[in-house]
């Protein structure tokens, strides 16, 4: 048979080590933790930054209108007004 030579021992963890150890294995656990909180029933279902005023969503989508409205513009008259070429953007 043949025998193999043992292994050197491996020399102590230094000190750095052993805290950059640590709290990589504490900060995977915070994050299981924390995926497990909000997954497994524990948080609440409720919308954390609800919007009760439902008026607030007709002013957002006519803002949004003109301010689409004036993009397109924008890029009607870019494009009529350059050559087409990326540098003219």
């Amino acid at each position: 048979m043949t025998e193999t030579a043992p292994r050197p021992a491996r020399p102590p963890l230094k000190r750095s080590q052993v805290i950059a150890r640590v709290s990589i294995g504490t900060a995977i656990v915070l994050i299981v933790v924390m995926w497990v909180y909000a997954f497994g029933g524990f948080a609440t279902r409720q919308a954390a930054a609800k919007l009760d005023d439902r008026a607030w969503t007709q002013r957002a989508e006519e803002i949004c209108q003109i301010r689409n409205a004036e993009l397109e513009e924008n890029a009607v008259t870019s494009k009529a007004t350059s050559d087409g070429s990326p540098q003219a953007v």
